[in-house]
């Protein structure tokens, strides 16, 4: 039965029946110790008062067996009982007394898996009011012995199954989320044309107005500004469609800061109501790269975003471009090989946020994994981001200091020195 039972609460339930039935035993229990739980898990019981077994971890019964590398003999309460007797100061075994009496059984034995204490099973005494007897002793050790390689098997095969639903549910989330961003694009796209259209007439009218206004017409200046903000709205607009309309990866040489002032264009009227202050500090002679700009900028605008939400009440977001001249090794999860350029474009995302927690750091860049709550993230973004960049030959790699800030690092490969360098 138990070789052949592969779900954790059939095994416990039937391993529970059968020898109760077998030795009956007026109540019975099996109970399962998690190493992560601060209580033990109740597996299966028959005849116990389930509130009597909400045990913790550190209880005297899973202590006394819980001891590294040393596997001990069940525990009968009469023998412990007359040793007590024989020494009453021995305070350790009044301790395990009180306790079995407190759950009224008469027999504690343990369930190991190589030498590590998994879980404990209760007997309490026989309808027939007989004592167990050695032949007994020896077949429950046997059984257990057998049962706690079942169990771990069951509680293994348990979480996966759980591990797969949580899976399938997540993968749900975000094909709800991606349909649903995908509607937002859809209408952002349609509501980028309505806006183009009255943007064209007040640039039309105030071109016409400045072509006959004299230049020292007081009225002029203010023409100017309203040309300038409607230029710039436009510019938006423009840089919003871009964005959105879907094609084939194209890869081309392009202008790293020119990429990262279209993207931050985006991204003002969020950064002004967060009371975010952007600091740009662009190499003037940065050399071009090979690369996909909107891709790109997908993934400086992921990194934006998250600099904004690691820092709610404001504060500052340092991007900054730079060479590095040496020959790096590239590094990707799969392969260590050489960069093909002799220099690398750097290009540094520093905020002054809250940063990230040292035991987080090592998965910011899994699937499904965030920090922000379901809510708030889907825990894809970097998983994506850092895809992107491996894919152009490049890292994505992050500093972090938890109460100070954290700095993303994208490192691209140049061009040669072909041609003139982009300013």
């Amino acid at each position: 039965m138990m070789r052949n039972t592969i779900n954790l609460e059939k095994l416990c339930k039937d391993l529970t029946y059968t020898l109760m039935t077998k030795l009956t035993a007026k109540k019975m229990a099996i109970l399962l110790v998690e190493e992560e739980s601060p209580f033990v898990i109740i597996g299966a019981q028959e005849g116990f008062d389930e509130a009597t077994l909400a045990l913790s971890s550190n209880n005297p019964l899973i202590e006394y067996f819980n001891i590294q590398g040393i596997q001990k003999e069940l525990l009968v309460y009469n023998e412990i009982a007359k040793q007590s007797e024989e020494d009453p100061s021995d305070r350790d075994l009044t301790v395990l007394i009180r306790e079995m009496e407190k759950l009224g059984v008469s027999l504690v034995g343990p369930i190991y898996i190589k030498g590590r204490l998994i879980g404990l099973f209760f007997l309490d005494d026989k309808r027939s009011e007989d004592i167990y007897t050695e032949d007994e002793f020896s077949m429950l050790e046997i059984i257990f012995s057998q049962a706690g390689t079942s169990i771990e098997n069951a509680r293994l095969y348990k979480r996966v199954q759980e591990q797969m639903e949580e899976l399938k549910k997540n993968q749900s989330e975000q094909l709800m989320q991606s349909a649903k961003l995908a509607s937002v694009g859809e209408l952002a796209v349609s509501v980028a044309h309505e806006i183009n259209n009255p943007l064209t007439g007040i640039l039309g009218f105030t071109s016409l107005l400045l072509s006959e206004m004299p230049p020292e017409d007081p009225r002029t200046k203010d023409l100017k500004v309203i040309e300038s903000e409607a230029l710039r709205s436009r510019q938006i607009v423009r840089n919003l469609l871009d964005f959105s309309r879907s094609h084939g990866s194209k890869k081309e040489a392009i202008d790293i800061n020119g990429v990262i002032r279209n993207t931050l264009t985006l991204i003002q009227y969020q950064a002004k109501t967060s009371n975010i202050n952007i600091v740009e500090k662009f190499a003037k002679d940065l050399p071009p790269v090979q690369a996909d700009a909107d891709q790109l900028k997908q993934v400086f605008i992921n990194l934006i975003k998250n600099a904004f939400d690691a820092m709610p009440k404001g504060g500052m977001l340092t991007i900054e471009t730079s060479t590095l001249p040496e020959k790096p090794l590239m590094l990707n999860r799969t392969s260590l090989h050489e960069s093909p350029s002799e220099e690398m474009v750097m290009i540094q995302f520093k905020d002054s946020g809250m940063g990230i927690h040292p035991d987080n750091i090592q998965n910011i860049f899994d699937p499904f994994f965030t920090t922000k709550g379901r809510q708030m993230g889907t825990g894809l973004g970097l998983s994506i981001s850092y895809n992107i960049i491996e894919k152009h030959g490049g890292r994505l790699e992050v500093e972090s200091e938890l109460g100070k800030g954290s700095n993303f690092m994208i490192k691209l490969p140049a061009l040669s020195h072909q041609g003139s360098r982009n300013v």
